[in-house]
């Protein structure tokens, strides 16, 4: 009835070596064709983010999850360790190094917060935009990427702003509300997985110059050879969309 489905994939059975690469944009393709949200969870996810998942889930589901609006909120500038510590506990991805850091408090509480970056190579670098590199909240706060939106606009001044929407967890609803318009769509990316202890790593970790370093013959074979040496699975993902707001 609220034309949302969860799938939960071990890591075991959703790897390269059992799936080809377009399998988990393929279910996610199928859903949306059919207006069904699918939110796709990795085994790594649940065991080191279960907390954030549920609370994701929560947003999503349940109509009684704490609200607050945003105009009931005041608006700081973070310091990077208090930007680390709130995506760290509410975003899946974690914290992020980045130059502008806003968050929204609620009788003293951080309860949303967005953070911005240079943008990198291929990015609109050079075009005197910014990327939208990370928003999350602690609770459902109704217009807060809204306002943080606003008044990073008002503070930065840049041209254009860049930002991403992971397929795995969103439609990216959240950008076209905001104004956003969507400008590619981007294919499965990998991710390494430790099959010991499930955790996920981003390959920009295991790129050739690193894998020279601990000794291996990076111009003799591939950086999957020597992954599958090492004993790393590797997962691909949705996809994504490119989303950009000229201003």
């Amino acid at each position: 009835e609220k034309n949302f489905a969860i799938e939960h994939n071990g890591v075991y059975w959703h790897n390269d070596n059992v799936v080809e690469k377009n399998y988990h944009r393929n279910k996610y393709e199928s859903c949306n064709n059919v207006n069904i949200t699918l939110l796709s969870i990795f085994s790594s996810h649940w065991k080191k983010n279960r907390v954030i998942v549920e609370n994701m889930l929560r947003h999503k589901l349940l109509s009684q999850y704490t609200r607050i609006s945003a105009r009931k909120c005041i608006i700081k500038e973070l310091t990077q360790k208090e930007s680390n510590e709130f995506f760290d506990a509410n975003h899946i991805l974690g914290g992020t190094i980045s130059k502008y850091r806003y968050g929204l408090y609620h009788d003293g509480a951080l309860v949303a917060a967005m953070l911005f970056a240079n943008p990198r190579l291929g990015i609109g670098k050079g075009q005197g935009g910014i990327e939208l590199s990370r928003y999350a909240t602690s609770c459902s706060v109704i217009g807060g990427a809204g306002k943080l939106l606003s008044y990073a606009i008002k503070q930065i001044s840049p041209k254009s702003i860049y930002s991403y929407s992971d397929n795995s967890f969103s439609n990216g609803d959240m950008y076209d509300k905001l104004g956003f318009k969507m400008v590619s769509e981007i294919g499965p990316q990998y991710w390494y997985v430790d099959p010991s202890t499930e955790e996920i790593f981003h390959r920009f970790n295991f790129r050739k110059s690193k894998l020279k370093k601990m000794g291996f013959d990076t111009s003799n074979m591939t950086e999957k050879e020597i992954m599958d040496i090492l004993g790393y699975y590797r997962v691909w993902d949705c996809g994504r969309k490119k989303w950009e707001l000229h201003l």
